[in-house]
């Protein structure tokens, strides 16, 4: 890794990172807009959410001798499935994750499209996941809240957030930051927010939170939670979290 940089700004170039951050910031807004149909359900919002996110595949990027493409997949888990769930055991509503796949050869050299190519068919590869417990403002349960919390935080040190859409717009905190002030939050005080965009494009892309190797595979069924070995917990958990929200980013050589 070169000196400074973090694994996500050593895995993506600049020149392709920027216009990921600028859509997450955008995509945000676009939601935003949405809030007043559906401002009484936590996970109607993160849906419109995932959909005001999820974008196809970008025009090619070329770095050098590579071309680059990105999209923003979402996906809701599980809906009506007993397993469907890992809120019980990690405190989480769903996933933030980014994947970075470089590929052997050219994408136009395989039925038309970066979207064919199988994963065997990389020769690097890149996770990382951040939790998330999303709520809408006004009245909540605090005492479940900060319980989701502190599952999510003992889940994943230091890496969970909490997400709350009011119609003002949508804003994050570390779940962290709840329960060092767990005082202040009961009696009615509330930790530092952020932007939600800000947060996704500043540090979700920037590397400054979540954990390396953390993600939910698409396209294994059912569609599990994979988490570094160093995670003790996992071994215990069972289903899938309710959403996942995914950055994609490829790499292939120029012809």
């Amino acid at each position: 890794m070169a000196k400074g940089k973090t694994p996500i700004q050593e895995a993506i170039p600049d020149v392709v990172r920027e216009p990921i951050k600028d859509h997450l910031r955008e995509g945000v807004l676009k939601a935003e807009e949405g809030y007043f149909s559906a401002p009484t359900c936590e996970d109607s919002l993160t849906g419109g959410l995932g959909c005001s996110l999820q974008v196809c595949w970008s025009e090619p990027i070329n770095v050098e001798d590579y071309v680059w493409k990105w999209r923003v997949k979402y996906r809701k888990l599980g809906s009506g499935n007993q397993h469907s769930s890992e809120e019980k055991s990690t405190g989480a509503d769903g996933i933030f994750q980014i994947e970075v796949k470089r590929y052997r050869f050219d994408p136009t050299a395989v039925n038309g499209g970066v979207g064919n190519l199988a994963d065997d068919e990389s020769e690097f590869e890149f996770h990382k996941g951040v939790l998330f417990q999303a709520k809408r403002d006004g009245p909540t349960d605090k005492s479940r809240l900060l319980d989701q919390l502190h599952r999510m935080n003992e889940f994943t040190p230091q890496n969970g957030i909490y997400i709350e859409y009011g119609r003002a717009g949508y804003r994050m905190a570390p779940a962290e930051d709840f329960l060092t002030e767990i005082h202040g939050v009961t009696e009615g005080g509330l930790p530092s927010f952020s932007s939600l965009g800000d947060f996704l494009a500043s540090q979700f892309m920037e590397c400054q939170r979540g954990v390396v190797g953390m993600h939910i595979d698409l396209h294994s069924c059912p569609q599990k939670l994979t988490v570094p070995s160093s995670i003790e917990p996992f071994d215990k958990l069972g289903g899938r979290l309710s959403h996942a929200l995914i950055v994609e980013v490829s790499r292939f050589p120029r012809i």
